[in-house]
């Protein structure tokens, strides 16, 4: 059937939902691709994308639970496809990393790797700032990285 003015006045509220629809998908085909694309993070406080920057840090650090810790020693730093989380204040203690770096409740945080900068993709870094609180009742306050990769054996030292 073909739909003529006729058919259309006074009838808006009968219409199918997708007809109505049509001119917002219309809108969104038009759209530039680069108006959807999020913006690049601001990375200019980030430790490791300014690595060889004058006083930029030269040691990030994870912390973790003791299981997670001999796992990690066997392998790599990270999971491929999941959120490495880094920070460059690497004197934490167990009870202050789980308040500022708001750690889940099995987080421990009795372990502490460090990793060296220079081993570490600048562009895999996802967000760099600060830590904000959760409904666990951590606080927060702390800076952390969000490294999106894993980090291979070698590159990292176990120092608690």
């Amino acid at each position: 059937m073909r739909l003529t003015k006729r058919h259309l006045a006074g009838t808006m509220g009968q219409l199918p939902l997708r007809w109505l629809l049509l001119p917002f998908a219309l809108a969104l085909l038009a759209t530039p691709a680069t108006a959807l694309v999020m913006p690049a993070p601001d990375l200019s406080d980030c430790p490791i994308a300014t690595r060889g920057a004058k006083g930029a840090a030269e040691k990030v650090y994870h912390y973790t639970d003791e299981a997670t810790a001999e796992l990690i020693e066997r392998s790599q730093l990270g999971l491929p496809g999941r959120t490495t989380y880094l920070t460059p204040n690497g004197n934490l203690s167990p009870t202050q990393a789980g308040v500022e770096l708001a750690l889940p409740q099995r987080n421990t945080a009795e372990a502490v790797f460090e990793v060296s900068t220079k081993a570490l993709d600048p562009s895999k870094v996802s967000r760099t700032g600060r830590v904000t609180g959760n409904v666990l009742g951590r606080g927060g306050g702390g800076t952390e990285i969000l490294y999106e990769g894993t980090i291979p054996r070698g590159s990292f030292t176990r120092v608690r």
